[in-house]
């Protein structure tokens, strides 16, 4: 066991973090743990002041009781959306900073030497792009969202963008669309086979192992 004089510091400056130490070494004094410091030879441990003029550090029996003992952490119990406000606003920041830092290198290289077209498509998605509509878009009908690009999609794809509408009904009364040619026909009435309505009316696709995918609307 070591004994160290604490320079204290505000827990809002830095990250939390516990005493560094290493396993035990042979001819290491041994030292009984006391609470009291009654076994300490040197006596409770010495805590400097904040040399910042920050506020004196908590007297520890005020919160010794909320410690983890297996991880050594303050457990509180979050009571509102406003406790994790801090934490967000950092994600949030270090999000957006990663975001930038990834459009100037993908700026930067145009002839993809640095990374290749694959790559730089992957982080655009999943970096630059939003990928779920945000709050003050979805309930704010003054302001829309980018109209998603279906260009890239697939022939079958949009086809089946195409049959669906017409599945619920089909399902309900499976007698033959009088637009669609018997070629086409055949092929709506076998992708439909694929879905039930459930006893409330919503749509599935059926899957395996009873594993049903819900159907949602294109406009949720």
């Amino acid at each position: 066991m070591f004994h160290f004089k604490l320079q204290h510091v505000q827990g809002k400056t830095f990250g939390a973090d516990g005493l560094s130490h290493q396993d035990a070494q042979p001819g290491d004094e041994i030292f009984s743990n006391s609470e009291e410091h009654e076994d300490e030879p040197i006596g409770p441990l010495e805590v400097l002041p904040d040399p910042d003029d920050g506020d004196p550090p908590l007297d520890f029996e005020s919160f010794k009781d909320q410690i983890d003992s297996r991880g050594g952490y303050v457990q509180q119990l979050a009571l509102d959306i406003s406790d994790f406000q801090d934490e967000l606003d950092r994600e949030i920041a270090l999000n957006e900073n990663i975001a930038k830092t990834v459009k100037e290198r993908i700026d930067k290289d145009p002839d993809h030497k640095e990374s290749s077209k694959e790559q730089k498509d992957f982080l655009q998605t999943f970096l630059l792009s939003t990928l779920i509509p945000g709050l003050e878009t979805r309930y704010d009908e003054q302001k829309e969202e980018q109209p998603y690009q279906e260009t890239h999609r697939s022939f079958i794809g949009q086809s089946q963008d195409e049959f669906l509408p017409l599945v619920r009904g089909w399902l309900k009364n499976p007698v033959k669309i009088e637009e669609y040619s018997d070629k086409k026909y055949c092929a709506f009435e076998r992708f439909a086979k694929s879905f039930f309505l459930d006893k409330d009316d919503r749509l599935y696709r059926r899957s395996i192992d009873s594993r049903h995918k819900l159907v949602v609307d294109k406009t949720h």
